[in-house]
C-alpha cells in the first residue's frame, strides 16, 4: 500500500488516498516525492485525473475499459508523463505500474502497446500543449496504431474494431489466477529519476 510511513502519513494530510501498487511503483512515486515534493506528487496524480476525464469525452465515451477510451487514456496519460518527467522516468512508471501479477496478460499487453505509443508522441511532438496531444492521440487511435481488446478476448488493432464493439469487461472480469503471466513479477529498482523542469 502506497503511500506508507512519514511519506504517507504527509500525503494522506494533503488529500491523497492509499492504493495498492508494484514495489517498483512506490519507489518512483517515493522517489518523485523526495525531488519534487507534495506537489510533484499532486502534478502526477492531475495528469492522471486529467488523462481519465478526457477520455471520458473520447469516442462517445464508448470502451473506457479494453476498449477505444481506455487506449486513449493510457496513450494521453504517458504523453503528459513523458513531456513532464521524461520518457525513461514515464516508461519505468508506466510499466511498474502494468506489472500487477494478478492482472490478466490480455489487458496488460494493451496498455503497454498503447502506453508506448502515448510516449512516442509525446517524444515526435514536445512542444505541443495537452490539447495538441490529446487530438494526436485521438488521431492515432483511429488509425490504428493503438490496441483494443475484441469480443473474442483478442487484441486487434484499434482500426479493426469500432468504438463500442469491444470487450465487456465489466460485465465479464478478467480472471486473476493468471497462469499467462507465469514468471512475471515487479521488475524491482527504477533505474530512471523524473527529469529536472
Amino acid at each position: 500500500m502506497w503511500p506508507s510511513g512519514l511519506t504517507g502519513w504527509i500525503a494522506e494530510q494533503a488529500g491523497f488516498k492509499k492504493e495498492k501498487v508494484t514495489e517498483a511503483e512506490a519507489k518512483l512515486l517515493d522517489d518523485l516525492q523526495m525531488r519534487k515534493g507534495l506537489l510533484g506528487l499532486k502534478e502526477l496524480a492531475d495528469i492522471r485525473q486529467e488523462a481519465l476525464h478526457i477520455a471520458e469525452g473520447k469516442f462517445e465515451g464508448k470502451g473506457g475499459t479494453d476498449g477505444h477510451a481506455d487506449a486513449f487514456r493510457h496513450a494521453y496519460w504517458n504523453a503528459m508523463m513523458t513531456q513532464r518527467y521524461g520518457e525513461e522516468w514515464a516508461r519505468d512508471f508506466a510499466t511498474a505500474h502494468e506489472r500487477n501479477p494478478t492482472r490478466h496478460h490480455v489487458p496488460v499487453a494493451m496498455d503497454l502497446h498503447n502506453n508506448e505509443v502515448g510516449r512516442s508522441i509525446a517524444k515526435a511532438n514536445p512542444d505541443a500543449s495537452p490539447e495538441q496531444l490529446a487530438n494526436l492521440v485521438e488521431q492515432a487511435v483511429k488509425d490504428g496504431k493503438m490496441v483494443v481488446i475484441d469480443k473474442n478476448d483478442t487484441l486487434v488493432s484499434s482500426s479493426e474494431s469500432t468504438p463500442g464493439e469491444t470487450r465487456e469487461t465489466k460485465n465479464k472480469p478478467w480472471p486473476t489466477d493468471n497462469p499467462g503471466r507465469d514468471d512475471d513479477h515487479d521488475p524491482g529498482q527504477p533505474s530512471a529519476t523524473p527529469d529536472q523542469y
